[in-house]
């Protein structure tokens, strides 16, 4: 035997020299030059924007090396290798990936949206990776988000911050629909005007608005509301309440900021209608302060439900989350139909997979898998698989399906002896363990078998990495579970949950749940900035009765609120005095007059008259008008000394009654 192996090295030397005119082959390269030239190098990873999803020969993507049943390509055959068969061998250390590998992980770099088109190139939690670039879902643009430097994917169609653009807000009261900004109809169907500029500016109804009363500017005072686009008297309104402090007359069946008694603002996304919190147009989503009214046909972050947001680049459409025109949803990420990625080829979602010692790539109009046979060492396309017929491969030895056949092996494409074929084959089927497989690799020349160890790249899920670990009691794959441990902010906490549905972590919030006294209440809201937890003060906006006013005041003690009387301070003239009293029934104030009871002497009576001009009180005079008997005559005199009153003696010779009943004449002021 050792004498047939020194014959066959010797024919085989021989036949390198000769015969390399005829099938043009030269040495193959010595086993230190495979080795140098297969080491992988991270520089030969192509930067973002620079590749068209395939690869040059050097990297990971578009070369992969699959198992010898892998398919073979759009046309149903392998590509032949040319036959410069010295050319170096290129193996990749992560070999077994179908795309590229980061880390020691198999990545697709046309859709991983934490390598998007190279290593650690993360997109924006919003955005999707698409063709190797971070693109916002389609429809969308990419605006400041509420966090400082931050930036995130926004639908300028319905946007009210955004409204056709970053940085186009909507006036208060305002939606966005389309792209431009739309206030709702009032109360009598028409479109409501904006009043005010700047941040001030807001949609109003002049139908009802205090301030804006059938028109921008028009006020009613303090003691009438706006109704039918006229100020009205509070007194003349079921619904009117004096709120505020100085009150002012308001109607609580559509006053915005008092919806149904004081203090009860609506959000800006709603509107008041008979003294509820009500959505003009689209559906509520949310409660309190909270609340928002989106269309539910087209807002990707409320589609089809208030909860539903729409994710991988899909937009709401007709109230379903769906890929753009010119996508398509793998697994629920949008792929454009153009794809040349190797997980994700042209108009379907499937992989392509090399043949055994093998490349593919994925290219065309429209793009499909192509598998080749471009690697120098095994460059004849056979049975699916890409072979060497030149020597190793006693199977297709010279030839496809050309078999060595005894002690034979393939070398210089001719059968000789060897170690590996004979009465019977070695047949290589008794691996060491569990964790390696079957059939295994005779060695020609020492009749040893080799055996590859079983790949653990397919995780049951994504919500579990590749690279797992093989046991060898049962010969089972184990994989590590995706590490949730990076929560998206500070009121966010850890551990995550992986969704099996697109390997995405979600983080629970955290709890506010704890306020600091019985004037706060629960759920609280978290602050990013800090992580604390800050809660809604207890609403004392329900004051007993008209003649207290809101808000109160609530006490730690026992969580009552106390709320502060009407101020009756403002008589209506000077004439009137404070305080005054307020009446329960509708929230005015009634003042007690000035007393005028102190006349200034015995001749003046009282009550007297106040003046609203000074505030003096005038009084009237004592009324001589009734003199004793016919010998005196009015008006007398009254005697500031005892408030009596004197009259003068009628005229000498006036008839008149005598004492004793008779008649006769007055003589000075006596009948005579």
């Amino acid at each position: 035997m050792r004498m047939l192996r020194a014959l066959a090295g010797v024919a085989f030397v021989a036949c390198t020299s000769a015969c390399a005119a005829i099938w043009g082959f030269q040495d193959l390269p010595t086993e230190q030059e495979q080795d140098a030239s297969s080491t992988f190098d991270d520089a030969t990873t192509p930067d973002a924007g620079e590749h068209d999803g395939r690869a040059p020969a050097d990297s990971t993507i578009g070369r992969v090396d699959s198992p010898a049943d892998a398919p073979p390509g759009a046309d149903g055959s392998l590509r032949d290798a040319p036959d410069d068969r010295d050319a170096a061998s290129a193996f990749d250390a992560c070999s077994a990936c179908s795309g590229a590998c980061c880390g020691g992980q198999c990545v697709d770099f046309m859709t991983d949206p934490t390598n998007c088109g190279a290593c650690n190139r993360a997109c924006a939690p919003s955005e999707s990776c698409v063709g190797g670039a971070c693109q916002c879902p389609g429809g969308q643009s990419m605006c400041p988000g509420p966090q400082a430097g931050a930036t995130v994917c926004i639908d300028t169609q319905n946007d009210r911050a955004n409204c056709g653009g970053c940085g186009e807000a909507c006036p208060t009261g305002a939606t966005c629909v389309n792209g431009a900004c739309a206030c709702p109809k009032n109360a009598d169907g028409g479109v409501e005007p904006v009043c005010g500029t700047g941040a001030a500016a807001a949609c109003v109804d002049t139908t009802t608005d205090h301030n804006n009363c059938g028109g921008c500017g028009n006020a009613c005072n303090a003691a009438d509301t706006c109704v039918g686009g006229r100020c009205t008297a509070c007194a003349n309104i079921a619904s009117g309440m004096m709120c505020g402090t100085p009150p002012t007359c308001v109607d609580t069946k559509t006053d915005q900021n008092n919806c149904g008694g004081c203090a009860r603002p609506c959000p800006s996304s709603q509107v008041c209608n008979g003294g509820q919190c009500v959505c003009q147009s689209g559906t509520q989503c949310g409660t309190g302060a909270s609340a928002i009214c989106p269309d539910l046909t087209s807002d990707s972050n409320h589609c089809g439900s208030c909860t539903t947001a729409c994710a991988g680049g899909m937009t709401c459409q007709s109230s379903m989350c769906k890929c753009p025109n010119g996508t398509h949803n793998c697994g629920g990420t949008c792929v454009p139909d153009n794809s040349t990625s190797l997980l994700s080829c042209g108009l379907t979602c499937s992989r392509c997979t090399a043949p055994a010692n093998g490349t593919v790539a994925c290219e065309g109009t429209p793009p499909v898998c192509v598998q080749a046979c471009s690697n120098p060492q095994f460059p004849t396309a056979c049975n699916g698989a890409c072979v060497n017929t030149m020597a190793g491969d006693n199977a297709n030895c010279g030839g496809c399906g050309v078999r060595c056949t005894g002690t034979n092996l393939c070398l210089a494409f001719s059968c000789q002896g060897g170690h590996c074929v004979g009465t019977p084959d070695v047949t290589c089927t008794a691996p060491p363990d569990l964790c390696h497989a079957t059939p295994g690799t005779c060695n020609p020349a020492t009749g040893t078998c080799s055996y590859a160890p079983v790949s653990c790249t397919s995780p049951p899920d994504l919500c579990h990495t590749s690279a797992g670990t093989c046991s060898t009691a049962n010969g089972m794959c184990s994989y590590p579970p995706v590490a949730c441990s990076t929560p998206p902010d500070i009121c966010h906490t850890t551990p995550g949950t992986c969704s099996t549905a697109n390997g995405m972590c979600s983080y629970p919030p955290v709890a506010c749940n704890t306020p600091p006294d019985i004037c706060h209440t629960t759920p609280g809201t978290c602050s990013t900035a800090n992580g604390m937890c800050s809660y809604p003060s207890v609403a004392c906006n329900t004051p007993p009765d008209l003649c207290h006013t809101a808000p109160g005041t609530c006490s730690t003690a026992n969580g009552i609120c106390s709320y502060p009387p009407v101020a009756c301070s403002t008589p209506p003239d000077i004439c009137h005095t404070a305080p005054g009293t307020c009446s329960t029934v509708n929230g005015m104030c009634s003042y007690p007059s000035v007393a005028c009871n102190t006349p200034p002497d015995l001749c003046h009576t009282a009550p007297g008259t106040c003046s609203t001009a000074n505030g003096m009180c005038s009084y009237p005079s004592v009324a001589c008008n009734t003199p004793p008997d016919t010998c005196h005559t009015a008006a007398g005199t009254c005697s500031t000394a005892n408030g009596m009153c004197s009259y003068p003696n009628a005229t000498d010779g006036t008839i008149c009654t005598t004492p004793d009943g008779g008649t006769g004449a007055c003589t000075g002021g006596v009948c005579m």
